[in-house]
């Protein structure tokens, strides 16, 4: 599993690296940071990404397999293939394994807030294990209340903007819903195919 890993690791920081400026390199998941730890089973090999909603599978399955609008279809097929598009032209990664699964939905940055701030919330009151919780440095554990959180901190206090009206993509058009592909474990480069 660690040389996999080790590999996966490769293929994503070229999609980082790989074209800053090209404006489909958003339309693939995002590896933040990557390190190793050892503990009593041995050492392993471990990935940050940006935080992500469901994938397209729970749509599938929300939607009790009867389908989602055309629209949402063909705003995440649209997607989708702008970031292969970006995998193959920019990087020379072939994903070969996409798949609902392998397909998720953004998630606001005022959600992603919201439900740290309720994690924290409850880690500080009891409520969540202490194995759920990272254990990140003091400055970032400021809690303002039982929703808001302060992740990244700056001169003075953060705004966190309301949350725009939450539509759901398994019974309506939602105009503004974006995905991103994850997943490169099974992904290789155009010249080792």
């Amino acid at each position: 599993y660690t040389e996999t890993a080790e590999d996966e690791i490769k293929l994503l920081r070229c999609v980082r690296q790989g074209g800053e400026s090209h404006q489909h390199r958003d339309r693939i998941v995002q590896l933040l940071e990557d390190f190793r730890i050892t503990g009593v089973n041995g050492e392993h090999v471990c990935m940050v990404f940006e935080v992500l909603g469901h994938n397209l599978l729970k749509f599938i399955i929300g939607s009790n397999y009867q389908g989602i609008p055309m629209h949402n279809v063909k705003l995440i097929m649209k997607q989708v293939l702008e970031g292969l598009d970006y995998l193959h032209d920019s990087c020379g990664i072939i994903h070969t394994d996409i798949k609902p699964e392998n397909v998720l939905v953004c998630v606001e940055e005022g959600r992603i807030r919201r439900m740290a701030g309720v994690a924290m919330w409850k880690h500080l009151h009891g409520e969540l294990p202490s194995c759920c919780v990272a254990n990140a440095p003091k400055q970032f554990e400021r809690v303002r209340g039982p929703f808001l959180v302060d992740l990244y901190p700056t001169r003075g206090k953060v705004a966190v903007k309301p949350l725009k009206h939450q539509l759901d993509p398994t019974i309506e058009d939602c105009p503004y819903l974006e995905v991103k592909i994850a997943d490169l474990g099974n992904a290789c480069w155009v010249h080792h195919h």
